[in-house]
């Protein structure tokens, strides 16, 4: 933002004088905050297969879009999962989660995916069965998109998942995805005090082994959880990322 050097002109008595007017900020120089608007989400529905890596569907992207890329395996041994795309954009990796069941899952985000026709992959470091995949596109515009905070946790047997509590800095996108050993239908939770959005799942409709929720705020959050829900009790592996 411009800064405006106001200089106080003292004269004599005689002098006429100079009424100094309030200053407001020009709506127009500069970004302002980061926003997110959602746009599109992809898939790639788990099967049994072994395979080295899953490709989603090409979907179409606007230059600067940001991406969260949620992947799964079983667990076998794997021990990471790199998201990257036909475009080259850069990913950066989230905190890796494994359980005994349902197996393996990482999430990762670009802040800049390249544009146009963009197919998405999930590469385990092992070949694997049981993959899957969720990719969420979101619309950014104002300053610069960066990473703020992430948590997760691997809740046992429970219908509604819910996450470590975390704090964010500044207004934020926050963005959970889960993972659960077998088949269910997903109901949004809640994320602080906002009621959480479902933006994909891992199929088409009906019952899947994934799901992605989000909602954005307007400030900076402290002490807030994410939580979302299944049809049935199931053990889970759940992540969440606040990106401003």
């Amino acid at each position: 933002m411009k800064r405006l050097l106001l200089f106080l002109l003292f004269a004599s008595p005689a002098c006429a004088q100079f009424a100094v007017p309030a200053y407001r900020p020009n709506s127009s120089a500069g970004g302002g905050a980061s926003t997110y608007t959602f746009s599109q989400t992809t898939f790639v529905a788990e099967n049994s297969s072994t395979v080295a890596s899953i490709t989603s569907p090409a979907i179409t992207v606007t230059a600067g879009d940001v991406a969260i890329v949620w992947c799964r395996s079983q667990l076998s041994t794997v021990t990471s999962i790199t998201a990257s795309d036909s475009t080259s954009s850069f990913y950066t990796a989230l905190t890796f989660r494994s359980a005994s069941s349902p197996g393996a899952a990482q999430g990762s985000y670009s802040l800049s995916l390249g544009g146009g026709s963009t197919t998405f992959k999930c590469t385990p470091n092992v070949s694997v069965a049981f993959q899957a995949m969720i990719v969420l596109v979101y619309h950014h515009s104002g300053s610069a998109a960066t990473f703020d905070t992430q948590t997760g946790n691997t809740p046992v047997s429970v219908t509604t998942a819910t996450s470590p509590s975390f704090t964010t800095s500044a207004a934020s996108l926050i963005v959970m995805c889960g993972t659960i050993n077998g088949a269910t239908t997903f109901t949004a939770g809640s994320i602080g005090a906002n009621t959480a959005t479902v933006r994909g799942i891992a199929g088409a409709s009906g019952s899947t082994d994934g799901v992605c929720e989000d909602t954005q705020f307007g400030s900076n959050q402290t002490s807030i959880t994410a939580s979302v829900t299944s049809a049935v009790s199931l053990n889970w592996v759940e992540s969440v990322v606040s990106l401003k």
